[in-house]
């Protein structure tokens, strides 16, 4: 089944993997309170022992493949995979982890040999998918997991990616593909096979699950899992009352009329595909089962409660995911399906704000069509949720925003994550500069409506008053003139209660302060977020001197290179190990508290650093994906643990680049015919020693970028060079600002 590639961050020049804060007891979730999965335990040896020595390990194993090709494999699936291990999105020891190895070891249960060579990983991204290697690892997706009806779905999916392991497939296709000229193709898919794979992976899947004694029926259903997976895990109707309250009211004709079905079809022309079409998979599944007499009844081996419960905890990480993506509609989607069993859970509440504030902050910045899918994309009964934001416009949306945030403010009036967020959309709505505190009307919808009514039906029995120019002038600009009403503009009456809240006007009224004083030196209306945030950034460009001592140093990174474009991988993770070495004896040096989080086993000893590396970078993830600016942590608590740990809220992330290659050797060596008693002037073209090094800081609370540094210089690629490189940076960062003139 194939794997969607996450997108890779770059901040600055700074390349990092990806995106979890530990707990080392298992206990039960409390979905009211729920928590984002964790890795639990010991590290796993997938994770702790290095790339190259598990490239070394292997060298000799793959005897189908030419000793050029095993080599290129190997590099290839092991740096993939070990991306992916250290990416903070996969997770070892959870409650999720436990049960799929539990199923898994059910179909082994005759065969303790496979059983003792597979591990099994959690992958938290809401794509639908399984993942076998090479190495033995099997990945299974929460996305997957929250689609799933029963068990033996889950057994049936296990089955077709161990089957992927025994027959290696994995090799069998790298080999396929690098055949003559296309040797050189590096990976980049990790399981595309071809269609007689997939179906040799089905028919030896189903024995597998035969023989664990799951039902016949359980096993043809999977298919329809696969072939809908692409909507959300249930097809709700979200009828119109769901967004309207006392204080809220969104009118009728913003919601569609129309029915979006589904166009899903099992027999797809699958002539460009790596997977047959579903029809196909079907079929054959059905001819194969016929070889099989006896067959099980059990959907549920482990029992259908307990199915629900890890299901659940995948739904619930189905709306992190998808805020940490910036698709916010579809968390809005999730939260109002997952409220039906949970009203009551904080944390979906929580959830319901960061995706209405996040969609207030990309929607001003005119970036709002990213989290809506288009017209003819619409299916099932997302589809209307789709409808209606793509209906309303950027200021309507900042309201409603404040509105719903609000009214969560209110549920929940000393919780601190709330809180912020209600900071935030205050702040986002008063940097609007048509938003006007004196546009909003202190009455409701409701019973502006009602006295506009009366005040119609009572004129017709009451003699007309004259009124001035001047009168008239006034009153058509005062929104809370009975006469005034317009059931178009139905924002106005989003935030009756606000208007007179002297809590929110002194909050409001404080930013709006805080950007008037900033316009005095841009011109501030005429940027958006993006560039408003771009602004503030370069506020820091040149500044180095900061008076930071305290510093979590995370991933730092080099790229060694032997040529232009020859990137040597075995010196480049050299000169990692020494990078760290360097970070720990400059802080010594400079009595600075400078924390390195790499993924190595040297600098990651515990399950605990684990997480807090994961969480840092699902916070990066965050900020890519809505361009950082005043960013609120979607993992709020436990940033702010890294914070109290750490005494700091500063991460850097350190990039080192060296490049060597004897440039200028053709024009050397003609200058030297021509001119042989200056031979020594032209060498200073022939010096190929080419290094950079840069240092970006960022404050994690909100995003800002507090400092980004970039020096080019010409070094040897040694660990004295580096040092000296890193202790400058480092000194300088230490150093307080020089004092206001």
């Amino acid at each position: 089944m194939k794997l969607s590639n996450k997108t890779v961050l770059e901040i600055a020049l700074l390349l990092c993997t990806f995106v979890s804060f530990s707990s080392t007891i298992i206990a039960q979730q409390d979905f009211n309170n729920f928590i984002t999965l964790k890795a639990i335990g010991d590290m796993p040896a997938d994770f702790t022992v290095s790339t190259t020595q598990k490239i070394a390990n292997d060298i000799g194993t793959k005897n189908q493949l030419s000793k050029k090709g095993e080599k290129v494999f190997l590099e290839g699936i092991h740096y993939s995979i070990d991306e992916l291990l250290h990416s903070g999105l996969v997770v070892y020891g959870d409650e999720i982890t436990n049960y799929v190895q539990k199923v898994a070891h059910n179909l082994l249960k005759n065969d303790p040999e496979l059983k003792s060579k597979l591990r099994f990983y959690t992958l938290k991204s809401n794509a639908t998918n399984a993942l076998s290697t090479d190495q033995g690892i099997v990945f299974v997706t929460t996305g997957l997991i929250s689609q799933l009806a029963n068990e033996s779905q889950l057994a049936y999916v296990l089955a077709h990616e161990i089957a992927h392991y025994t027959q290696h497939h994995v090799v069998e296709t790298f080999d396929y593909r690098n055949n003559g000229k296309k040797f050189h193709d590096r990976i980049l898919k990790l399981s595309i096979y071809s269609k007689e794979k997939e179906l040799e992976a089905d028919r030896i899947g189903i024995k597998m699950y035969n023989q664990a004694g799951y039902s016949k029926d359980a096993l043809l259903s999977t298919f329809d899992v696969l072939l809908y997976s692409y909507l959300p895990f249930e097809d709700i109707a979200v009828p119109t009352s769901y967004f309207n309250t006392d204080l809220a009211y969104i009118p009728e004709n913003y919601f569609s009329k129309k029915a979006y079905p589904v166009k899903a079809e099992e027999d797809k022309n699958d002539a460009n595909s790596s997977h047959p079409n579903i029809k196909k998979r079907k079929e054959a599944a059905i001819k194969e089962s016929l070889n099989f007499p006896d067959w099980g009844s059990e959907t549920f081996v482990f029992g259908e409660e307990e199915f629900k419960y890890i299901r659940n905890i995948s739904r619930f990480e189905s709306v992190r995911t998808d805020i940490l993506d910036a698709k916010f509609v579809d968390a809005l989607y999730s939260i109002f399906i997952l409220e039906k069993e949970y009203p009551n859970s904080l944390f979906l509440h929580k959830m319901k704000a960061h995706a209405w504030l996040g969609f207030a902050q990309i929607a001003y910045d005119n970036d709002s069509k990213k989290a809506i899918s288009t017209i003819s994309d619409l299916e099932g009964e997302v589809a209307a949720m789709h409808y209606l934001f793509g209906k309303l416009k950027k200021a309507d949306i900042g309201v409603l925003a404040l509105r719903y945030i609000t009214d969560i403010k209110n549920q929940y009036p000393d919780n601190a994550e709330i809180k912020e967020v209600w900071k935030r959309i205050v702040k986002t709505n008063a940097a609007y500069k048509d938003f006007k505190l004196d546009q909003f009307s202190d009455k409701t919808f409701a019973l502006a409506s009602a006295e506009f009514l009366k005040t119609k039906s009572d004129s017709a029995s009451t003699p007309k008053q004259e009124e001035t120019k001047y009168e008239r002038i006034k009153r058509k600009k005062d929104v809370n003139q009975v006469n005034n009403f317009d059931s178009t503009k139905f924002q106005a009456y989003l935030i009756s209660d606000l208007v007179a809240s002297d809590d929110f006007k002194s909050t409001y009224n404080g930013y709006k302060n805080e950007f008037e004083s900033t316009k005095k030196e841009i011109d501030f209306d005429s940027l958006s977020r993006k560039e408003r945030n771009e602004y503030f950034k370069n506020m820091f460009k040149s500044e180095v001197h900061l008076g930071i001592s305290d510093l979590i140093i995370v991933e730092p990174s080099a790229r060694i290179y032997s040529g232009s474009s020859n990137f040597d991988k075995d010196k480049s993770n050299k000169m990692e190990s020494k990078m760290i070495a360097c970070v720990q004896e400059v802080g010594e040096v400079l009595d600075m508290n400078l924390k390195v989080i790499n993924s190595t086993n040297q600098f990651v000893t515990t399950t605990d650093e684990f997480n807090q590396r994961s969480r840092i970078f699902s916070y990066l993830d965050q900020g890519a994906n809505n361009e950082f600016g005043d960013l609120l942590p979607v993992d709020f608590d436990d940033i702010n643990q890294i914070k109290t740990m750490y005494n700091t809220t500063n991460v850097g992330f350190l990039k080192y680049t060296h490049d060597y290659s004897v440039r200028g050797v053709y024009f050397l060596s003609i200058f030297a015919l021509v001119y042989p008693a200056m031979i020594t002037y032209p060498l200073i073209f022939a010096n190929g020693c080419d290094a950079s090094m840069s240092l970006v800081v960022i404050d994690i609370t909100n995003g800002t970028v507090v400092m980004r540094r970039k020096e080019y210089y010409k070094d040897p690629n040694t660990k004295g060079a580096v040092k000296a490189r890193i202790y400058n940076m480092m000194k300088d960062l230490k150093t307080k600002p020089a004092p206001i003139q």
